[in-house]
């Protein structure tokens, strides 16, 4: 399963568990009653639906209808207003989730993962997942139904992540291996492509499935072609590689510079929030768990 930037984006919108957006960076959502609604929803249907106000500069823990927003700002703005939109979509994606879901269960009952038993999984990498309490890994270990272990360092290259790799495997069973790294490699012309393929190798022996993630982009900081040549072909290694059983596509996906801290090297708190989302989507839409 290799999630494309637009499906990356499109189920980041759509995670779960996440928030919706009213007006990018004001308010955020979520549905406090769906009304049992799944699957061609129409905006007229979608009035009923009761959301809850998450964050934003006012109103936050009360709750309205849908359909409000009909009677205080007009029809065409209600059928175009975006959390109405996302919100609809959503639901309208919860009938093709549940039919996957159900398919990977018959399918894959050796490995055990069924919806409703805790998966566990390990997240190896460099500073990209290692950032304390912040990082993707952080945010999807405190996740009901999820625990495991991040093995990560700062400045750690593809060589050392697969130490990490390694040293988890052999402390523990996991039913997800989840593998980022390469940009501490970007520096050199003829990075060790080939660690990637031994570490996705050396996961699927142990019986776990693999999620990959690759190497954000370095071409918001200046000189990147000379600094850092192969920083994109490690990207494109990762996403044209046919092991992972998922590969989620951070190098496109999180390429604005919204998406990165003042070094233009890692990415931001934004972008992990994001980016767990996205994960935990994926791990549910491609095996039926969590």
């Amino acid at each position: 399963m290799k999630v494309t930037l637009r499906e990356l984006k499109y189920i980041i919108n759509q995670a779960m568990n996440e928030s919706f957006e009213g007006k990018e960076g004001k308010w955020s959502y979520s549905i406090e009653d769906d009304m049992g609604l799944s699957g061609n929803i129409s905006a007229d249907q979608a009035r009923d639906i009761k959301v809850r106000v998450v964050s934003g500069p006012s109103a936050v823990g009360t709750s309205f209808r849908l359909g409000d927003i009909a009677e205080k700002e007009g029809e065409e703005a209600y059928s175009a207003h975006p959390l109405v939109i996302q919100i609809i979509n959503h639901l309208n994606n919860l009938k093709t989730s549940t039919s996957a879901k159900a398919t990977f269960d018959m399918e894959n009952t050796d490995k055990g993962l069924t919806a409703g038993r805790e998966i566990r999984v390990l997240f190896v990498g460099d500073s990209q997942t290692y950032y304390p309490g912040v990082s993707y890994a952080d945010i999807i270990l405190k996740t009901p139904g999820i625990t495991g272990k991040k093995i990560a360092r700062n400045g750690a290259g593809l060589r050392t992540i697969n130490k990490f790799l390694k040293k988890g495997l052999a402390g523990d069973d996991y039913d997800i291996v989840s593998i980022m790294g390469g940009g501490n490699n970007s520096s050199s012309s003829s990075p060790p492509y080939s660690v990637y393929d031994e570490m996705y190798n050396y996961a699927k022996q142990s019986g776990a499935k693999v999620v990959a993630l690759t190497n954000p982009t370095k071409t918001n900081k200046k000189n990147q072609t000379s600094r850092y040549p192969s920083n994109e072909l490690l990207a494109d290694y990762v996403r044209n590689n046919d092991k992972p059983d998922v590969i989620l596509d951070v190098n496109s996906a999180f390429s604005d510079p919204k998406y990165f801290k003042a070094d233009n090297v890692h990415i931001n708190k934004l972008a992990h929030q994001q980016l767990a989302a996205g994960w935990i989507t994926a791990i549910k839409e491609k095996f039926g768990v969590i």
